[in-house]
């Protein structure tokens, strides 16, 4: 079974990962509020906060859903979102991502130790593969370094 809480010590502030509960939730929600309205990969999306809300209270209590938290102090500065489903060809075990993002000041390996901890927390639920999202070049180098190999291409249009 995979432990609650996990100290990642080599930063100089220790942060803790642990599985998101739904008394995360408004610390979570004030996160995803921030990366809505500072991250370039939002693709230039109005933030409709009461939509986000609804929608992530349903999510986080989803049990094919998990919400893996990056904790520094008392804040929570990261999180990585992942959804549970079966393949409709295969039957396979997968996990996709829903979101991830970690607060500028904690971009010191905090979203690695993120990823990882997302990586045992699939497997601990019979996960073969996981799906994650490269949002610009610059996380391919981090993918592959994983073992992760690029499968599909995704093309987007608004309507």
């Amino acid at each position: 079974m995979m432990p609650a809480l996990v100290e990642a010590p080599d930063v100089a502030v220790p942060v803790a990962l642990r599985l998101a509960s739904v008394e995360d939730t408004g610390a979570i929600l004030r996160l995803l509020f921030d990366a809505a309205t500072r991250s370039p990969y939002t693709g230039g999306a109005v933030l409709d906060r009461d939509g986000l809300t609804a929608h992530f209270t349903g999510l986080i209590a989803n049990s094919n859903v998990g919400f893996l938290i990056a904790i520094s102090g008392a804040d929570v500065c990261g999180v990585l979102g992942l959804m549970l489903y079966d393949d409709l060809i295969s039957s396979d075990r997968l996990a996709a991502q829903i979101c991830w993002y970690v607060a500028k000041e904690r971009r010191d390996g905090t979203g690695i130790k993120l990823l990882s901890y997302g990586e045992e927390w699939a497997k601990q639920h019979g996960v073969t593969r996981i799906q994650m999202v490269a949002p610009a070049p610059k996380f391919n180098a981090v993918f592959t370094r994983r073992g992760y190999v690029a499968t599909h291409r995704v093309y987007e249009r608004r309507l």
